[in-house]
């Protein structure tokens, strides 16, 4: 495991020099360190599918990873699985009561109802000409 005073090294000369450009002229300079951070961590965000966000949403949910990391991988994106995983779980709620409810009132089908067995309501283009007799 990584600790906390672990660096994160690479080549990078052509960018070394760059940076104490801007250092020079700069007013004050530059925190170099800080602007790799936040580079790196705007890379990694960038590179990062849906299918990896929710991956390190349910590592960091079961901890797995800290909150720290976690934010910094996929920032609101902790707020927004968690937004969509209760609204797919509402939805789900709503279509199993919905599906007992039409179960369970017999009106999903016309099995009570035998006398439209295999009769069409409506002949023509469905203007309202009803088939059959009106009397009832």
């Amino acid at each position: 495991m990584a600790a906390n005073n672990d660096k994160v090294q690479f080549r990078g000369e052509t960018e070394k020099a760059a940076s104490k450009v801007v250092d020079q002229i700069r007013l004050g300079g530059i925190n170099v360190s800080e602007l790799a951070r936040e580079g790196l961590k705007e890379k990694l965000r960038e590179t990062l599918s849906d299918e990896e966000k929710i991956e390190i949403h349910r590592r960091y949910e079961q901890g797995e990873i800290s909150e720290e990391v976690a934010e910094m991988l996929i920032g609101d994106g902790i707020a927004e699985i968690e937004r969509e995983a209760a609204v797919f779980e509402d939805a789900m709620e709503l279509d199993t009561s919905t599906s007992e409810t039409f179960a369970s009132s017999g009106d999903a089908d016309n099995e009570d109802r035998p006398e439209f067995e295999g009769q069409p309501m409506f002949k023509g283009d469905f203007h309202g000409e009803y088939e059959g007799d009106t009397d009832g």
